[in-house]
């Protein structure tokens, strides 16, 4: 039997044109705290929890009801009884049964007692959180560990008290509220999907006039059978999303229903069916010039960056509600070896432009009737009159399929992406015939440092991806060779043609970095343990930091590091250890996320803890200066301390005075939190790291609010590293949409992490964990990229050109020159989309950069 008591803060995300949250949450803040309900479940009808939530493994509700086997007071209790199937992360939510403005710190009190029927390896997780949009109230969650087995849970609470601050008048404003969810809201939805049917229209004419098929004379059986499968693709696509618009249309025009129709789906069936329409318009060309040849070749854009809905002159108000930055994404097709329709147009000419100090990507695809053999790639000399980019700085790797963890309704299934950038395609190869990957090495594997041959069996596509490293000291203008495919006798050539640009970038005033949960370890240690996620020699973690200092990170994420108190002061040597690590790698930005600092914000009973809020202050009054003033005698970038890890609620607002007592101190503190943090705990978090950012209403205001006080606002999570096959979302995100909404940085979960494993932590064929990584580690050598990771990188280099152009722009302005295209170009940066074709978009950057720094 066990008892405990429980209070709890719960605060809500409001949708745009909802009611002020923030003039809620002000008026409700000063308030006096009044009893909000109260109930012993003695009451007739007795009342009802509601179960809305199953988790993530099957689990059956057996019994949800009142009961008079036990009680704390009185005659009754509440009983709920639920049936986990053995699983990963079983849970289920209960709603206590009355309604309640989540506008401020409810404080709820109850007795419970929970019984379980099997042996776990630890105790289940058991706590009150936010429900809903503010109308829901308060709701008691129930959480099993990690890979429990078959369990039955019961769980009886009694003598339930619910106080908070809110003005008398609550209840009123609770159903103004909860009428905007339930009516005004309506009107919103149906505006949204009036102009989102408008745009789906539009494109599904304007596709309907360019497509046609056409007939492909004297080609090769392979390129008329690969023309065949995209012409049937977009038929297919066609008549699936024609009707789905016109359910949109019979929506829109049923006033007397609420409108309940699906519009995330046909707009990315019309997204891709304008992908796959541009693939089919090159077949033309392409088989005039080589229709005959037995090898087709296929030119991909690296980032996979084509237009999405929403496009046109009022796209950016739009942008955030036609899709889930921070869940899946919005996937691409991928050119996996058994493709049939692949999803780009068949070419030989490769085309990129960038600046100098950069990498460009390109990437191409391979596909023959017959087989090739050991295929070699060759890359020549980029020239530009007398000026050479020399092939040695240019990379060429091939796209490895292989079995991943993808996350599909709550489970992890395992299924075949494309995904890692490797010179030895032996490294991973997926099985035949069954979910399995083979290794070449799964415990001490290395990719080698030039691409190996690869074989491409009759009728499969291999994807190759390149990257071009231009020189400091490139001239101008645009540099073209070749690269050259060769099997034996068979010789393909494809043409090449690199823009580089007439001016240089700035840095981004941004921060990028991602969580890294690594630690040193000896070589000793490494030989007996094999590649690790967490786990590194010196060697590997300053390859991994170069790895991120390569792809635009410029901070440093530190698990490690942990000062040593000593009788004079503190002894930093681990620390400064990992910042010149850093620093070699180009993490230099300040502030840096320091999550090794070893400090408690609140005391703690355990042994070696701090025991009262006196000893916590002493201690940050101690640490803070002498941290600080190491760096800043070094050149090292300043730390943050990292608090508690998504904390919300009372568990967040317990810290205000820890939080504030580092700030005291003249420290950051930095946590990743979630959009109501400032509801919460306000200016005590000086360096907030927001889920979602500024992507909702809830977070945007939040933000704003911590900005007004001078903090940084950083971002994270959406999307996480998990996602493969969303490359353009990682590019869009966390390039021009961090400038679009605002935000200061981005400290993504995670840089490296396979899941789950301590036990067995090398790769291997384990799909029930998931995998976060921009790059995978290798037991010597480079680790291996990823297509989101070389995407991530496109991104920063947007922001590098946006800061870039207002660099100008702002120099333009105050010469008062160009007058007439600095109105141009505010125009244009007021309302173009994240969602327009990417490239476009650098591309109309980088002529306005030409234009404003070109003499008069």
């Amino acid at each position: 039997m066990r008892y405990a008591a429980m209070c709890v803060l719960v605060a809500s995300g409001i949708a745009a044109d909802a009611p002020d949250p923030g003039a809620l949450w002000e008026e409700a803040k000063t308030s006096p705290t009044r009893e909000l309900h109260r109930t012993g479940f003695e009451e007739q009808p007795p009342p009802k929890m509601v179960h809305y939530y199953a988790g993530k493994v099957p689990s059956k509700v057996v019994f949800n009801g009142v009961t008079d086997e036990v009680a704390h007071s009185g005659k009754h209790s509440y009983k709920m009884v639920v049936k986990f199937e053995p699983g990963r992360w079983g849970n289920a939510y209960f709603k206590l049964p009355f309604n309640i403005p989540q506008w401020t710190d409810l404080h709820a009190k109850f007795y419970f007692r929970w019984e379980v029927d099997s042996k776990l390896s630890e105790a289940p997780w058991f706590f009150t959180g936010d429900v809903g949009d503010y109308i829901m109230g308060i709701g008691v969650r129930m959480q099993l560990p990690d890979h429990s087995p078959a369990t039955t849970l019961t769980m009886y609470i009694d003598d339930v008290e619910v106080h908070g601050k809110l003005p008398s008048n609550y209840e009123q404003k609770w159903t103004a509220v909860y009428r905007y969810f339930t009516v005004d809201r309506e009107k919103i939805m149906r505006t949204q999907g009036a102009h989102r049917y408008r745009d789906m229209a539009a494109w599904l004419n304007r596709f309907t006039r360019q497509y046609q098929k056409r007939e492909l004379p004297r080609v090769s059986a392979a390129l008329r059978q690969r023309y065949n499968a995209v012409t049937q693709r977009i038929e297919a696509d066609r008549a699936a999303v024609a009707p789905m618009v016109e359910t949109i249309k019979a929506g829109l025009d049923n006033t007397d229903q609420p409108l309940r129709v699906d519009l995330d789906k046909p707009e990315r069936l019309l997204s891709h069916l304008g992908m796959w329409i541009d693939a089919a318009r090159g077949y033309t060309a392409y088989a005039a010039r080589h229709g005959g040849e037995p090898v087709v070749t296929y030119v991909i854009e690296p980032t996979r960056s084509y237009p999405i809905l929403p496009t046109g002159p009022e796209a950016h108000n739009w942008e955030t509600t036609h899709y889930s930055w921070s869940g899946r994404g919005f996937e691409h097709p991928q050119i996996l070896p058994e493709a049939e329709a692949v999803p780009v147009a068949p070419s030989r000419m490769m085309k990129a432009a960038g600046c100098r100090g950069t990498f460009v990507p390109l990437s191409f695809a391979i596909t023959s009737e017959k087989e090739l053999q050991d295929v070699s790639i060759d890359a020549s000399d980029l020239r530009l009159g007398s000026h050479t980019i020399a092939a040695e700085h240019v990379e060429v790797r091939v796209v490895a399929p292989w079995y991943r963890p993808m996350a599909r309704d709550g489970k992890q299934n395992p299924e075949l992406k494309n995904e890692m950038l490797l010179h030895d395609p032996a490294f991973v190869v997926p099985a035949d015939g069954k979910i399995e990957n083979i290794y070449k090495d799964a415990k001490f594997g290395s990719d080698s440092e030039k691409l190996k041959p690869v074989t491409i069996p009759a009728g499969q596509v291999r994807q190759f991806f390149m990257t071009v490293r231009v020189p400091d000291d490139a001239a101008s203008g645009v540099y073209r060779g070749k690269v050259e495919a060769r099997a034996g006798d068979i010789v393909v050539g494809m043409d090449v043609q690199l823009k580089v640009q007439p001016f240089d970038l700035e840095p981004t005033p941004l921060a990028y970095s991602f969580f890294y949960r690594s630690y040193l370890r000896s070589a000793e240690e490494k030989k007996k343990q094999g590649i690790h996620p967490w786990y590194k020699t010196e060697a590997q973690m300053q390859a991994e930091l170069t790895n991120m200092g390569e792809h635009g990170c410029n901070t440093n994420n530190m698990y490690g590091g942990t000062p040593k108190k000593t009788d004079d002061g503190w002894d930093f040597t681990a620390m400064e250890h990992l910042l010149a690590m850093g620093r070699r790698a180009g993490l230099t930005r300040s502030p840096f996320m320091w999550l090794g600092h070893g400090q408690d914000f609140i005391p703690d009973p355990r042994p070696g803890r701090p025991k009262s809020m006196e000893t916590v202050i002493t201690n940050f009054n101690s640490l803070i200066p002498a941290v600080n003033g190491l760096c800043d005698a070094n050149g090292y970038p300043r730390p943050a301390l990292f608090g508690h890890d998504e904390a919300s609620g009372e568990r967040l607002m317990k810290l205000r005075e820890g939080y504030g007592a580092v700030n005291d101190a003249g420290g950051l503190v930095t946590v990743a939190c979630y959009p109501n943090f400032f509801d919460e705990i306000g200016d005590a978090l000086s360096l907030p790291i927001i889920y979602g950012g500024g992507q909702t209403g809830t977070g945007m205001r939040n933000m704003k609010r911590s900005q007004q006080l001078g903090y940084e606002t950083w971002i994270y999570n959406c999307p996480t590293s998990s996602m493969p096959a969303s490359a353009s979302v990682y590019r869009r995100r966390y390039g021009l949409m961090m400038w679009r909404n605002g935000e200061h940085g981005v400290a993504n979960w995670e840089y490296q992490g396979l899941g789950r494993r301590e036990a067995d932590p090398q790769y291997n064929n384990d799909f029930q964990n998931p995998i976060y990584a921009m790059a995978y580690p290798v037991w010597e050598g480079k680790p291996i990229d990823t297509i989101h990771f070389e995407a991530f990188r496109e991104g920063v280099y947007d922001a590098r050109y946006m800061a870039t152009l207002e660099k100008h722009l702002a120099a333009a302005r105050k010469s008062g020159k160009k007058t007439a295209m600095c109105a141009r170009i505010d125009t244009w940066l007021a309302s173009f989309s994240v969602n327009d074709n990417v490239n476009e978009l650098r591309e109309r950057m980088a002529d306005f950069i030409v234009v404003l720094t070109a003499p008069e």
